[in-house]
């Protein structure tokens, strides 16, 4: 049963004590209620040990009451302090996958091949820290179970573009190297047309790794908006709830992520029958 409880019994049973002691003390001796004896008892005996216990009691009651004051504001501390390492992680992964972005596809993204110029990463090392964990007992307590679970989408869509772009190195290598080669036996080291490339890469091999990124950018440009909407809800709602005091909460802002334009070829169909076009139109060319 709560201890809150079992307190106010007793200091129900206390205080009732020494109001009957202060009622008793209203009387002479001559006039007591009581036989001289008993009153005796209560006055020598009962008395000082009610006194005693009393004040032992209300001791115990204040130094529970200093505890309480001091776990609640730990707690509220705490909380403070978890809610600014979440949003901090938050932060840097949205800006990790902003910064992806700039560098890799958006300086390409209207060129007629965007597929073949993005670069490979390098050096490319995700942040290892969960901001859910660093969360996740606030928005329990609070009641936010649904921003929990977009907190964990959220950090699931980071990892996965991470992977995504390690693939994709893994897949641009030889290409690289297949283009490597051809260059080495041209002259001035110029641009192979849309039809030297089937020659170098096949119409297969261009048509996976178009596939594979443009689905890589759709998916870091789908990451950039979750995470985004999400950092808005997470300073909208989560500061009032834990403001403590003087103690500093960590505001950020995200800056709005814009959609990458879609690509030249719009899709596996289109890119294939331009490549066929330029096979062919190369044959046409050889045979004059």
């Amino acid at each position: 049963m709560n201890p809150l409880f079992w307190i106010g019994v007793t200091v129900g049973i206390v205080v009732s004590i020494f109001s009957f002691f202060s009622l008793l003390s209203a009387f002479p001796e001559t006039y007591s209620p009581f036989p001289t004896s008993v009153s005796s008892i209560f006055k020598d005996i009962l008395g000082p040990v009610a006194a005693g216990f009393g004040g032992a009691l209300l001791g115990a009651f204040a130094t529970y009451g200093i505890q309480s004051h001091a776990e609640r504001r730990k707690e509220k501390i705490a909380a403070i302090n978890a809610y600014n390492k979440g949003v901090s992680i938050l932060s840097m992964k949205y800006n990790d996958l902003w910064v992806l972005k700039h560098q890799l596809v958006t300086p390409h993204q209207d060129k007629e091949l965007r597929f073949m110029h993005i670069p490979r990463t390098q050096g490319l090392f995700p942040n290892a820290e969960n901001a859910a964990d660093a969360l996740n007992q606030i928005f329990i307590k609070e009641g936010m179970g649904d921003l929990l679970t977009k907190m964990l989408i959220a950090e699931k869509k980071y990892a996965a573009i991470h992977s995504s772009f390690q693939e994709r190195n893994d897949m641009v290598q030889p290409f690289a190297k297949q283009l490597d080669t051809y260059l080495a036996k041209t002259r001035g080291r110029q641009s192979p047309t849309l039809g030297e490339l089937v020659g170098i890469h096949s119409h297969t091999s261009l048509l996976r790794l178009y596939e594979y990124s443009e689905q890589l950018i759709r998916t870091l440009d789908d990451a950039l908006l979750y995470l985004h909407t999400l950092s808005v809800r997470l300073v909208s709602e989560l500061p009032m709830k834990i403001h403590f005091e003087n103690n500093p909460i960590i505001m950020f802002k995200t800056e709005q992520p814009h959609t990458t334009p879609a690509p030249f070829y719009k899709d596996l169909n289109d890119l294939s029958a331009a490549l066929e076009a330029a096979v062919a139109e190369s044959k046409s060319k050889r045979r004059k």
